[in-house]
């Protein structure tokens, strides 16, 4: 069940290699963009985050190459919410995202699973990008936003908005906290 009363929140980023997903968390945690990560460690980050006033331990879990290794399913698991990053740059990414946000989403069973899809190295509008987005949106109508180097805003609220989406309905959500950067 996902955890949004204040206490603990574990969110899981999941993405092909090399998509950005260390870079989309420390950008996320930090608001800065650094050029240099590491892309064969697992790393958890945890942060304290107001939201409305309502202090939530939030553990983020950047994995690497979880999607070809027997801990998927763990990960699936441990988290209540997940982050799932495609580069704009290849379209192979994408279609490691979609089976991803498939195995969570089966994991996870009847629940609505609350999930964002993330594309990253937006390298600006062209057809085969839109293309995509519309392929993207199409994979269970999720959210996604290009994420750009000077974003750190925008992908703060973004991201922010996974911790609005649960098993609930409309009525619970205004109860729910939201992420104000």
């Amino acid at each position: 069940m996902t955890n949004l009363n204040g206490s603990r929140l574990k969110v899981l980023v999941l993405g092909a290699r090399g998509v950005g997903k260390s870079a989309v968390t420390v950008r996320y945690l930090t608001r800065r963009y650094i050029g240099e990560y590491s892309s064969s460690s697992e790393f958890l980050y945890k942060q304290s985050i107001n939201f409305d006033n309502v202090t939530t331990e939030v553990e983020i879990l950047d994995t690497s190459q979880c999607e070809d290794h027997c801990c998927l399913q763990d990960h699936i698991k441990w988290a209540d919410a997940y982050v799932v990053v495609y580069s704009v740059c290849d379209r192979s990414t994408f279609e490691v995202a979609r089976k991803l946000l498939e195995t969570v989403n089966l994991s996870k069973g009847a629940r609505r699973v609350p999930a964002i899809l993330l594309a990253e190295n937006y390298v600006g509008v062209s057809l085969a990008f839109q293309s995509l987005m519309r392929e993207a949106r199409a994979a269970q109508q999720l959210r996604t936003l290009p994420v750009r180097r000077k974003t750190g805003p925008a992908l703060s609220k973004m991201i922010g908005m996974v911790f609005g989406r649960g098993d609930k309905g409309a009525s619970d959500r205004k109860k729910r906290p939201s992420l104000s950067i």
